[in-house]
């Protein structure tokens, strides 16, 4: 799973989604949580009226807007950052909450995670911010998606919550969307026509970036062939970053050796460069390294 998350290589949300009911499924309550949903909300709160200055008052106020939500605290703690201000969490049945406080500025940084009762959120939110003396006015906030806590309490009131809801059943099993390899010409077209539109002076040097030597790179067949070029420098992968250098765990020793090697080559060619030019075969790396 390593190109799914370090180049986000899955697109869920582009597949078809199902409105419906796959067959087989019921209405019943799952007796232990079998996913572990959490939502995670960064509150910004400006000008704000209480005490910042007090590690006290600050946790006092966090508490009680938890208490206005019926919200469980499990443990408190206090870090004191001396004149910047201070970090106050508390953990709680359903999340945590900190707090961070900046002194000068009348300023709290809030991040909350819950894990359960993900819908007393937005009025956590309203909370926090009438306790602290701040306003909707001089505070932001936004939600992201994230993992959450087995085993909790609040789970089967949590997933009746939860939606939508598909009442119908499906009809039939919805077809699945083919993912093809764009195979278009555009790219060589526009290749083309730019440098026979906009090189408008003599002597000038390109560039062009290709993928190994054992494979095709276009692009500079289409630059070499052109009338209004008559300097070109091929920069072809270096063997080192083949088949993917972030697999080694001498990466950052490859990508070195590349560019040296890149840069040997060049200033024998020339101190500038007026046109550099990526070919689609070329990897990722060496458009890093350049």
């Amino acid at each position: 799973n390593f190109q799914v998350v370090h180049d986000y290589l899955d697109n869920p949300a582009a597949k078809q989604q199902q409105k419906c009911k796959p067959d087989g499924s019921d209405d019943e309550e799952p007796d232990e949580s079998e996913s572990s949903p959490g939502l995670v909300m960064i509150l910004e709160a400006e000008g704000a009226r209480i005490d910042i200055s007090t590690a006290n008052i600050v946790k006092d106020a966090i508490m009680h807007a938890l208490a206005e939500n019926n919200l469980s605290v499990e443990n408190t703690r206090t870090v004191d950052h001396g004149s910047t201000g201070h970090v106050v969490t508390m953990v709680l049945k359903e999340g945590y909450v900190v707090a961070r406080t900046w002194k000068e500025h009348q300023y709290i940084a809030f991040d909350i995670h819950l894990w359960g009762s993900f819908h007393k959120l937005m009025a956590l939110e309203n909370s926090l911010i009438e306790s602290v003396g701040s306003s909707p006015e001089a505070s932001s906030s936004f939600r992201i998606v994230a993992t959450g806590m087995h085993g909790i309490e609040s789970f089967a009131e949590d997933f009746r919550r939860r939606g939508p809801k598909f009442m119908e059943d499906c009809d039939e099993k919805p077809a699945e969307i083919a993912v093809q390899k764009m195979q278009s010409p555009i790219p060589d077209v526009l290749l083309k026509e730019s440098f026979n539109s906009l090189v408008l002076y003599d002597d000038v040097l390109v560039a062009v970036i290709c993928g190994p030597e054992s494979t095709k790179c276009s692009s500079l067949d289409i630059v070499e062939s052109s009338d209004a070029i008559d300097n070109v420098i091929a920069l072809r992968a270096c063997a080192s970053i083949e088949g993917g250098v972030q697999y080694h765990q001498d990466s950052d020793v490859r990508m070195i050796d590349c560019e040296r090697n890149i840069l040997n080559i060049l200033k024998k060619q020339a101190d500038v460069v007026d046109v550099l030019v990526l070919d689609p075969e070329a990897p990722f790396e060496m458009a890093q390294l350049l």
